[in-house]
């Protein structure tokens, strides 16, 4: 006479296997593997002389390829800051932009080292790279730098994990 103990054996490795697959997505949540909203991340901010500036921050190939591509607008005080794994001499483009940009170079000890102001969408397909080797990419709102009195050799303070 059936007891039921084959269904319950049958079943028990699918339990098993749907606890396995939620402990790993609650693993990935903890751990930050999972991708999360940013609606819940603390905007990180990057400060140079008086002014600071909120930042995205794209610090995966995937999001510095990416990078401020298809947004409509960059608010004031806004931007991008682009973490590479080491300094060198990224190129930077205007492909899919809807506005002017400048963009600060800073290197590994968080100087700037070169800024370019005023690339706007129509210079694609230029291509724009630091004349010193940078790790560190800011991308602001065109008129930035000048407003903010922001030259070569000026500062850059921000924590980043």
């Amino acid at each position: 006479m059936p007891d039921g103990s084959p269904k319950k054996i049958k079943s028990a490795p699918k339990r098993w296997f749907v606890l396995a697959g939620i402990c790993v997505v609650v693993a990935a949540g903890v751990y930050g593997v999972w991708p999360s909203g940013d609606s819940s991340a603390e905007p990180s901010r990057v400060r140079i002389n008086s002014a600071t500036v909120q930042v995205a921050l794209a610090d995966t190939p995937r999001e510095r390829t990416q990078g401020l591509s298809g947004r409509q607008s960059l608010a004031d005080n806004h931007g991008m800051l682009f973490i590479f794994p080491e300094p060198g001499r990224p190129d930077f483009h205007m492909k899919d932009m809807q506005f002017c940009i400048d963009i600060i170079w800073l290197d590994q000890h968080r100087t700037v080292v070169d800024i370019t102001s005023t690339i706007c969408p129509e210079t694609i397909p230029n291509t724009y790279s630091p004349r010193q080797p940078a790790q560190y990419v800011l991308e602001v709102p065109a008129g930035f730098s000048s407003g903010q009195n922001i030259s070569v050799g000026d500062s850059a303070r921000f924590d980043i994990e």
